[in-house]
């Protein structure tokens, strides 16, 4: 509307001047067509407020929409923060969980590091240990030979040794017999002894009874006369 009333104040405007200064005015075709122009403005103009109106209405639909979408998204960030500073918190807690695990993992490392430096150490004492096993089990192989060996003469030693248990069990009941032949032997003896003893005694008086008899000399008894009378047989006289 401002837009038309400015445009027919201008054409009015040059018309009169046109007609002060004696000049034909031969704008009419030109004002009808601008008039034309201007209703077609006009109808643009009143579709464009609708379409304003429409637009406002819509933005502040959009705006009401707009404003509880943005309630409901600060009632959504107010738990969002809650829930962040919760989380926060907690990974507040995580990062003091973490460096306490991370000077842990590192305390394991080092310690780790020593027990890879002591395996070693200990490895290479395992293989000096290992030489000293394969020594050892070549000794005690030796030793084992020479058990089997020992073994085999021991057996062989019991095996004599048991025949000569029978053999001395023989000989146990040969030298009963033969003890049993001793104590009558010795008893024998015993009774010879005491026999000799008498003997002795009895010589000893025959000695003394005798001391004072002389034994016949050979000469005495080469003289005895030994002679004898024959034997007559009357019935052959």
């Amino acid at each position: 509307m401002i837009v038309k009333t400015k445009l027919i104040a201008g054409l009015t405007g040059a018309a009169l001047l046109a007609g002060s200064a004696g000049i034909i005015f031969t704008g009419d075709a030109t004002i009808d067509k601008v008039k034309s122009q201007l209703e077609g403005l006009k109808d643009k103009i009143v579709s464009y407020e609708a379409n304003e109106n429409t637009l406002l209405g819509k933005i502040a639909s959009l705006r009401q929409n707009a404003n509880q979408a943005i309630a409901q998204a600060n009632e959504l960030l107010a738990g969002k923060n809650q829930t962040i500073k919760g989380l926060q918190d907690e990974n507040n807690g995580l990062k003091a969980e973490i460096e306490h695990l991370n000077k842990c993992i590192d305390k394991l490392i080092s310690k780790l590091s020593k027990t890879k430096e002591e395996l070693e150490k200990t490895k290479g004492d395992l293989q000096a240990k290992e030489a000293e096993v394969a020594a050892l089990q070549t000794e005690l192989n030796n030793k084992i030979a020479e058990l089997n060996q020992t073994k085999s003469a021991l057996e062989e030693a019991y095996r004599q040794i048991e025949s000569l248990t029978a053999q001395n069990q023989s000989l146990s009941e040969e030298n009963q017999a033969v003890k049993s032949e001793n104590e009558r032997l010795a008893g024998e003896l015993q009774h010879a002894n005491e026999k000799v003893a008498e003997l002795g005694q009895k010589s000893t008086e025959i000695e003394q009874a005798t001391a004072d008899k002389q034994p016949l000399t050979q000469e005495e008894v080469d003289s005895i006369d030994t002679s004898v009378a024959p034997v007559q047989d009357q019935q052959a006289q």
